[in-house]
């Protein structure tokens, strides 16, 4: 057994692209290959302020796609503890790395406290980036999606398909609130909406995942600064094109990826939830003024697509067909041996 295992790894010192993704390879080798000295392959980083219900479905989505382990910072909650509750039981199975206070708030209540996104997430990957081989950073409300269906460990087989590269940058999808007023019980994010505009060109957002050795600080949100950083930031460099579309009266181009990764960003949600997460708080995440608050019902409704046109597309069915079940049953695992809080707010979904 430790012969082979050694044989696997020195195999992969030098590989080409096509063997690292060799179907003949199990998880557990992919695993090894990608972990190399760390103590986890990819990470995932964020944080969070009262959005208990909507942090179970995102963990257990990025399970399935591969993701290890994750650095949630509780930003200051007031949901009477339940985001704490989530959080306490992901990190009691060995899921999370739990922040309970913003560190610029550790000497200050949480009602003095000013937020600081970008402070926020270098502290975070700092202080994860030496047990993980990868790291995304990504909010609660955006989902990593391959639309072809083939979910289980794919993100794994793209990294390692990327080794020689020291970031891979996802373009994202706007999704649509559907005109929805309520929010739909019983369902999760992936389910209620579907139709996403794909950017167009000059005003397409990123976000990344990089290579935790390449790092040396991560400033922006959508992306770190390297520490041979030779590329453009905004650029998306994993086999993206262009098609054209007439938008608003003028012929656009939308960013299509050739290997079906997207970013779908759940940003407006039903109008109930666009006002519990985006019109209850005083500041942005990076400190401003909560600019929402400004003509809030036009701005959520400019976000209401219910029919394909344009650069809006279907990103619903292969993926939701294939996966929201296997997501639902995770959710069940963990209701089965969660605290009777943790029940509580999965009853919520």
């Amino acid at each position: 057994m430790m012969l082979s295992l050694i044989t696997i790894i020195f195999s992969f010192m030098s590989p080409s692209k096509s063997s690292l993704t060799d179907s003949s390879l199990s998880k557990a080798e992919k695993e090894l290959v990608l972990r190399g000295d760390k103590e986890f392959s990819i990470c995932a980083v964020t944080k969070v302020r009262n959005m208990a219900r909507f942090i179970p479905p995102w963990i257990e989505h990025n399970l399935i796609l591969g993701i290890k382990h994750f650095a949630i910072l509780d930003d200051c909650s007031s949901d009477d503890n339940q985001t704490m509750e989530v959080l306490r039981h992901y990190e009691r199975i060995g899921a999370v790395s739990y922040y309970t206070k913003p560190f610029e708030a550790s000497k200050m209540p949480c009602d003095s406290y000013l937020p600081d996104e970008s402070k926020t997430t270098m502290r975070l990957v700092e202080d994860i980036k030496s047990r993980c081989s990868w790291i995304l950073v990504a909010d609660i409300d955006e989902y990593l999606v391959k639309m072809d269906g083939s979910h289980d460990d794919s993100l794994v087989d793209l990294v390692l398909s990327h080794r020689d590269k020291d970031t891979i940058r996802f373009v994202w999808v706007m999704m649509s609130n559907h005109g929805i007023e309520k929010r739909q019980k019983s369902q999760i994010m992936l389910e209620t909406y579907t139709l996403g505009q794909i950017l167009p060109k000059w005003e397409a957002g990123v976000k990344t995942m990089a290579r935790s050795d390449a790092i040396l600080t991560w400033r922006n949100s959508h992306f770190p600064d390297l520490i041979n950083d030779q590329e453009d930031s905004w650029s998306l460099n994993t086999n993206y094109k262009y098609l054209q579309s007439r938008e608003h009266g003028r012929i656009g181009l939308c960013i299509m990826p050739h290997n079906k990764w997207v970013l779908k960003h759940f940003r407006y949600l039903s109008y109930e939830e666009f006002e519990e997460t985006r019109l209850s708080r005083n500041f942005t995440a990076s400190g401003r003024v909560n600019f929402w608050r400004n003509n809030s019902r036009e701005a959520w409704g400019k976000k209401t697509w219910t029919k394909k046109e344009g650069c809006i597309k279907e990103f619903g069915r292969n993926f939701t067909a294939k996966s929201i079940p296997r997501i639902w049953n995770s959710l069940n695992k963990q209701y089965q041996i969660g605290t009777p809080r943790f029940k509580e707010v999965l009853d919520s979904i």
